[in-house]
């Protein structure tokens, strides 16, 4: 605009509109940065709980391998990217004929403090073998 003595600049009222405008603006990239900032620690929570997951079901499967006529429940607890997990394993081991067994082992992985982003993880798997 220009006024009365030939002076060009911005009113009041356009600097305000402008000013609410690039505030709205970066407030949206605040909000979108603390959530994409809690998405990555919801994923790397996720991987530290899977690879925990992955370790003690190749234990347990060692195991049964190793001894199958055990059926030995294991339980620990694991540090894994600053934060602690608890895990526990439970085996079943039935004869279903003199020649064949099922086990049924059954894994669960948890925070042990409840965590930031709480996860669990459990699985049930089933193996049929002759018995020992």
């Amino acid at each position: 605009m220009t006024s009365r003595t030939g002076n060009r600049g911005f009113t009041l009222i356009e600097v305000l509109v402008a000013s609410v405008i690039l505030f709205a603006g970066l407030g949206a990239v605040l909000r979108a940065y603390s959530m994409a900032v809690e998405a990555l620690g919801i994923a790397s929570e996720t991987l530290a709980v899977s690879d925990l997951f992955r370790e003690k079901a190749v234990l347990v499967e060692l195991q049964s391998m190793a001894s199958p006529g055990s059926g030995q429940d294991l339980s620990g607890s694991d540090r894994r990217g600053g934060v602690d997990y608890a895990w526990n394993t439970h085996s079943d081991r039935q004869t279903v004929t003199p020649r064949l067994a099922f086990q049924k082992t059954t894994i669960k992985v948890v925070h042990s403090q409840g965590g930031r982003y709480p996860h669990t993880q459990e699985c049930e798997w089933a193996l049929f073998r002759d018995p020992p």
